[in-house]
């Protein structure tokens, strides 16, 4: 055989180095052949460890307190430790939302947000008012809502007046 084609196919000596560095003819044929990885790396790179039995079986104990294997696997990658990430319970909505309003400040100060919810102000139309209509914030957090069946203030009647030529 020529120097030529040497690097071109997987030779039995190369199945004989991939076999004493724990890698199988097909493995080895795989990654030469369909993965397009040079002979060298093909024959020589060990083959990932997969996930341990004990691994499992951590995940297994976190599928039984609730978490889903995805979230124990996200947790370990994060550097949580099996245990915690086996058992420390997911947060709710509710916990989940009250943690980020406590790392960041809320935008307006907490007597606002008291006075809209004492006037039953729904937040969107609390921030319409105040970015859309330029309201002032005492004046946007303090009027209630026109409720649909109520009639507006600015209208005396119910009655239409038409003009006539």
């Amino acid at each position: 055989m020529t120097d030529l084609y040497k690097n071109h196919y997987l030779t039995p000596e190369d199945f004989k180095i991939a076999k004493k560095n724990g890698i199988s003819n097909q493995r080895a044929y795989e990654r030469f052949y369909y993965q397009n990885w040079n002979k060298e790396r093909a024959i020589t790179t060990p083959v990932r460890k997969s996930r341990g039995r004990s691994e499992k079986e951590w995940a297994g104990k976190a599928k039984k307190n609730g978490i889903s294997r995805n979230t124990y696997y996200k947790r370990r990658e994060y550097g949580w430790s099996k245990e915690k990430a086996s058992s420390k319970p997911i947060m709710t909505t509710k916990e989940s939302t009250k943690k980020a309003r406590q790392s960041k400040p809320r935008k307006y100060p907490d007597w606002v947000y008291q006075k809209i919810k004492e006037n039953g102000i729904n937040m969107s139309t609390f921030k319409s008012r105040i970015n859309k209509y330029y309201w002032p914030l005492k004046k946007a957090c303090t009027i209630p809502p026109i409720k649909s069946n109520e009639k507006h203030p600015w209208h005396k009647t119910n009655k239409v007046h038409f003009i006539k030529d």
